[in-house]
């Protein structure tokens, strides 16, 4: 069953539906964390890729939440989100932590970044913040 969420622009979004077929970049936060750590590697991954580069890039911003708080978030994310952002940028209801488990992430809270491959698995996983050190890393790997 998948995941169902809204793009910032307000289109639906489903996952793994609407991956693309090629390498992906999922960069995950959850509704309470301070983003500095996932604004700059999204604003790095589409400097570095693009909207619809050869590396698909997705932020996805968890919501752990009652529905009544959900639209909450999601309008607070809409507006501290950068207009470059938004296209790539959706929220997930995620109360039962499904995405992590898809991800076979072990660390249910804390934001991270995820490069998968053209089947969705995951070959690279980073839970620590945005650096010079860290952005070479994964460049090694895509």
């Amino acid at each position: 069953m998948p995941l169902r969420g809204l793009h910032l622009d307000g289109r639906g979004a489903r996952l793994p539906a609407d991956l693309m077929r090629r390498p992906t970049l999922i960069i995950v936060d959850t509704a309470l964390s301070t983003h500095d750590d996932t604004r700059r590697w999204s604003e790095w991954a589409v400097r570095q890729y693009g909207v619809a580069g050869r590396i698909f890039v997705r932020v996805i911003v968890l919501i752990d939440s009652p529905s009544a708080l959900s639209t909450m978030f999601e309008g607070m994310i809409r507006a501290e989100t950068p207009s470059l952002l938004q296209p790539i940028t959706m929220t997930i209801a995620d109360t039962d932590h499904r995405l992590r488990k898809i991800l076979a992430s072990k660390q249910e809270r804390s934001a991270a970044v995820f490069l998968l491959d053209r089947q969705y698995k995951v070959c690279w996983e980073f839970h620590q913040g945005f650096t010079d050190q860290n952005v070479l890393e994964l460049q090694r790997r895509v």
